[in-house]
């Protein structure tokens, strides 16, 4: 029972996993000594840091250095003779502390404790250390250090040459160098174009950083390489030049639509000033296909009404954006957006802001009479439609303006004035409409008895706004109107006047919409009246239209805004707009309403511009010598950048070149890359799938300056898909003088528990965490629970317990008792 017992209890132990830990006693300290270039001076000082080290290294400790720069070495092992000096030979061109770190977590024997000990500068110009962290407290790695100070040795550098991603021939753009320096002094600043000199320009330069601009223009398609070089005495030479690269598209297709002849006049001026030649058409003319859409890089509008759009249109545009990624900028003014039928529509999903802003803004509420004249003359058609049909229709848009909030009432007038639905709440918005569609023809006109009902109904009202819209087609056979309507203003109602037809009395309904505080329509068959009275809603609830002075505020850092980050002119008005969640808002109004915003829709760029660009507003933007530079931006902002499929993304990674070819729907056919060099050569590069829609390669960057790539694609010998780029490849940061040398050390001392160390002894002072070695019994266990039970089979049946007995009781029997002396 014993046995078949411990047999059970060592086969559940073994099932259940059982192992035992070890704590060792023994600890392994790495030295990882800085060999980069910034550090060269200190090779000396790391030297005798590390003799001193093996002088107080505690008895249970076993010390390797390990050195790196751009590549790690090991200098001494943990079983190796004592240390003395560097010995190996270290790429000093970058200071890679992933690697690095990696490289020591994988060298520390599972047994020891383990502690790393840095001797450094604290520039990492390679790695991602922010990786590692979980990789160090996984293992119980203690990270400590000492910073070595570089001084200040009155250095200035070239930090940054840019220049605008894409840009498009003949067009003028920007160079913008940044040089910091950390003293005063000065210099000569040199820009190339390729190998001619662009400019020699004498700088004096401020302690920080120094912003120079260079104007060029755009001559020729293809790649432009600008290389700036700093002239200065004193300081290191490897910092004192930089390179970018300017891709240069030909001729920008750009489509600009007008609402109305004239409305893009001055949008088209400004387009021409910075090259862009657009192609100007009225809305009727957008096309209703994608293939005719496919032809333009871009379309704009100038204050374009929804109304004037086919549904066709629309589809086409928001295809065009959204699925061939061309760009899209619309500019308002007192036709587009929410006085533009915008509210709700298909043209608005396409844009970065909506206009419904009255369900979302503190804005008052509307008190709205339509009197409606139904007389005979009412049945006159235009294009198959009564004209009473016309005003029931536009009737019924107007209530679909409303919200809520506000009030609603409608008359119908011919001879008398009839309530078709009494002023109530727009909740029954709905039934009103439906009110609206029973209205029939009548008899004469006479409406003076249809302002008095509206007066006495909006008297009672309390709406913050009152507004009364008038429309007839004929001329009233009553008088008295002009001093009613006085009355109504002096009692805050507004009128609007709408004369329908050629026979309306256009001079009377003018003078009673001025009289009224209100705005006069003359509309006739050819007119989108529905589009009016909607417009005329919209209006009388002040809530869109924004007509005061203020200065655009910035927003969010955006490349519309900013190379005018030095101040904008005024404007004088703009169509209040709410921005979408996603979209970037660059300008807004002194109420925080968008004036500027964008967004990404599907694989294209769109951009709102909330005011005009005519001068109704925006005359100080056009009198603004930058006008044409602002404006034009914002096309050249939403411009495809490639004519290709797909888009590359170059960047330096690990002292290489990443290149990344993200394309849909080509992922079998071959794919390579062309890369020239700063020196001309030329190296051919077989990119493969890294996952469907991704090509990638790597290549060397060996020289500094700017690379060329070209990446094609084939099927078979044919160029089926081609796209160009570019990478600077500029100096080692191991010159930056602008990089914090604790920033990327302490975050690991930090995570790991670690302190700044000031001297060798500091090194021991501490307790590490124990390392813990598992070892599993799981087999152990299982043999000797097998052993036992078959042991007790055995037992069971050779029956050796009576042998034993016997055995026992002969021995027993062989010896004779004592016996006890008297």
């Amino acid at each position: 029972m014993v046995l078949r017992s411990l047999s059970v209890v060592l086969l559940v132990l073994a099932m259940a996993g059982t192992s035992i830990v070890w704590r060792g006693k023994n600890t392994q300290l790495i030295v990882l000594a800085d060999r980069s270039r910034s550090m060269q001076e200190q090779k000396s000082a790391q030297e005798e840091w590390i003799r001193d080290i093996e002088k107080a290294l505690p008895e249970h400790y076993a010390l390797s250095v390990v050195a790196f720069g751009e590549d790690t070495q090991i200098e001494k092992s943990f079983e190796g003779a004592g240390f003395g000096r560097f010995l190996k030979e270290i790429r000093d061109g970058g200071t890679d502390f992933e690697q690095s770190l990696r490289f020591a977590s994988a060298y520390f024997s599972p047994a020891a404790a383990k502690q790393l000990f840095l001797l450094t500068d604290g520039q990492d110009t390679q790695g991602d250390v922010g990786q590692l962290t979980s990789l160090l407290n996984s293992q119980g790695i203690r990270v400590d250090a000492h910073l070595f100070r570089q001084e200040a040795k009155g250095d200035a550098q070239v930090s940054r040459v840019e220049v605008p991603g894409t840009v498009y021939q003949n067009e003028k753009y920007e160079i913008l160098v940044e040089i910091d320096s950390q003293v005063e002094k000065k210099a000569n600043l040199l820009l190339y174009s390729g190998t001619t000199l662009m400019s020699n320009r004498e700088v004096n330069l401020q302690a920080g950083t120094n912003s120079f601009a260079f104007q060029d223009v755009a001559a020729e398609t293809g790649l432009v390489d600008y290389r700036a070089v700093l002239q200065e005495s004193g300081g290191i030479v490897q910092n004192n030049q930089k390179s970018t690269i300017a891709k240069v598209m030909g001729a920008p297709n750009v489509l600009l639509v007008e609402g109305r002849e004239g409305d893009a006049a001055e949008l088209e001026k400004m387009l021409r000033a910075t090259s862009i030649e657009p192609e100007v058409r009225l809305a009727t003319g957008l096309p209703d296909t994608v293939a005719g859409m496919q032809k333009y890089d871009a379309t704009v509008f100038a204050n374009v009404n929804a109304d004037n759009l086919t549904q066709a249109q629309v589809d086409s545009l928001d295809h065009f954006v959204k699925t061939l990624g061309r760009g899209f900028v619309v500019f308002g003014g007192d036709n587009s957006y929410a006085l533009g039928s915008y509210i709700g529509s298909d043209l608005e999903k396409i844009l970065p802001v909506e206009s419904n802003v009255r369900n979302k803004l503190d804005i008052p509420s509307l008190a709205l009479v339509i009197a409606i004249d139904h007389s005979g003359s009412m049945s006159e058609n235009a294009m198959g439609l009564s004209r009473l049909d016309l005003a029931i229709e536009s009737a019924q848009r107007a209530v679909e303006q409303l919200v809520p909030q506000d009030q609603i009432g409608i008359i119908a007038f011919d001879d008398t004035a009839k309530w078709v639905a009494e002023l109530q709440s727009a909740e029954k918005a709905g039934e009103v409409i439906e009110l609206i569609g029973g209205i029939r023809l009548g008899g004469g006109t006479m409406m003076y008895s249809s302002i008095n009902e509206a007066y006495g109904a909006l008297q009672k009202s309390d709406a913050a706004i009152k507004h009364l819209i008038l429309l007839t087609d004929g001329q009233p056979a009553d008088g008295g109107f002009e001093n009613l309507i006085a009355q109504m203003k002096n009692d805050h109602i507004t009128v609007s006047g709408v004369a329908m037809g050629k026979d309306a009395n256009d001079g009377l309904m003018k003078r009673l919409s001025e009289i009224g505080g209100g705005r006069f329509y003359h509309v006739d068959a050819s007119d989108n009246i529905p589009a009016i009275f909607a417009k005329e809603t919209q209006l009388s609830t002040q809530s869109y239209l924004q007509n005061r002075t203020f200065y655009p505020e910035y927003v969010m850092s955006s490349p519309l805004t900013s190379p005018f980050r030095s101040g904008l002119p005024s404007l004088t008005g703009f169509l209040a707009t709410i921005a979408k969640p996603t979209a970037t808002v660059a300008l807004q109004s002194d109420n925080q309403l968008p004036v500027l915003a964008h967004w990404q829709y599907g694989a294209g760029q769109v951009v709102a511009w909330t005011s005009d660009s005519n001068g109704a507003w925006s005359e100080s933007f056009l009198a603004w010598d930058q006008s044409a530079a602002f404006f034009g931006g914002f096309v050249a902002a939403v411009l495809k950048a490639d004519s290709g499929q797909g888009y590359l993304e170059l960047r330096e990674q690990g002292g290489q070149g990443r290149l990344e070819f993200i394309v849909e729907g080509m992922d079998k056919a071959r794919t390579e890359a062309t890369i020239i060099g700063p020196d001309g050569r030329e190296q051919n590069v077989a990119m493969h799938l890294e996952k469907p829609g991704t090509f990638a390669a790597e290549f060397p960057l060996d020289q500094e300056g700017a690379y060329a790539v070209k990446v094609e694609q084939k099927q078979g010998e044919t160029v089926v898909n081609a796209l160009e780029g570019g990478l600077p490849k500029g100096y080692s940061a191991e010159y930056d003088i602008t990089l914090s040398d604790r920033q990327t050390v302490g975050g690991l001392l930090s995570v790991s528990g670690g302190e700044w160390i000031e001297s060798p002894e500091q090194l021991f002072g501490r307790p590490l965490e124990r390392a813990e070695r598992t070892f599993d019994l799981v087999v152990p266990l299982l043999i000797l629970g097998l052993a036992l039970f078959f042991l007790d089979v055995a037992a069971r049946r050779l029956q050796w317990e009576a042998r034993a007995l016997a055995i026992w009781a002969r021995i027993r029997g062989s010896v004779k008792p004592r016996t006890a002396e008297p």
